[in-house]
């Protein structure tokens, strides 16, 4: 079985690989066309059947499949712990549109897991205060809801974005 680091490093080609495909259609603008063409597109990983990504906003099952592709390793990166913290991010201007997001979120995510979701022990590992640390988790939607959410059911004080 993969680690979450070598499912990350695939090529999008190899990555399909490792998963179940499925093409449906949906409903929604598109009009004619994407009530008879199947182009909307789910991937599941095999070895983790929890992970699964969809799409379905484009009229061409092609791009779709890229988008769900981006999709399925945002959720990877959120859904796979690795216990060994990794190198601090070279670093902290990267969005969802570099290919280097998922490592990144991944990274990030591993540290809050580690110090249970303390930020001020997070932020003392990546070198960074714990206001600079909190203005970035504001700035990533996924990473605010996913570390409030996870602070929640630890029953910590929700983070409010100053």
């Amino acid at each position: 079985m993969l680690t979450r680091k070598e499912l990350l490093s695939l090529d999008d080609i190899d990555l399909l690989q490792h998963c179940e495909y499925e093409s449906y259609r949906t409903t929604g603008p598109g009009g004619q066309h994407r009530n008879k063409v199947e182009t909307a597109v789910r991937l599941k990983l095999r070895h983790f059947p929890q992970i699964m990504a969809s799409a379905t906003e484009r009229r061409s099952q092609f791009e779709n499949k890229l988008s769900a592709i981006k999709r399925l390793r945002i959720q990877i990166a959120i859904e796979l712990r690795e216990k060994d913290l990794s190198d601090l991010p070279d670093s902290w201007n990267i969005t969802e549109k570099n290919s280097q997001y998922p490592f990144f979120l991944a990274n990030i995510l591993d540290a809050l897991t580690f110090y249970d979701y303390e930020i001020a022990k997070t932020a003392a590992h990546f070198q960074l205060s714990t206001g600079r640390f909190v203005r970035y988790l504001s700035s990533d939607q996924k990473l605010w809801e996913i570390t409030n959410q996870e602070r929640k059911k630890r029953q910590m004080r929700i983070l409010r974005k100053s």
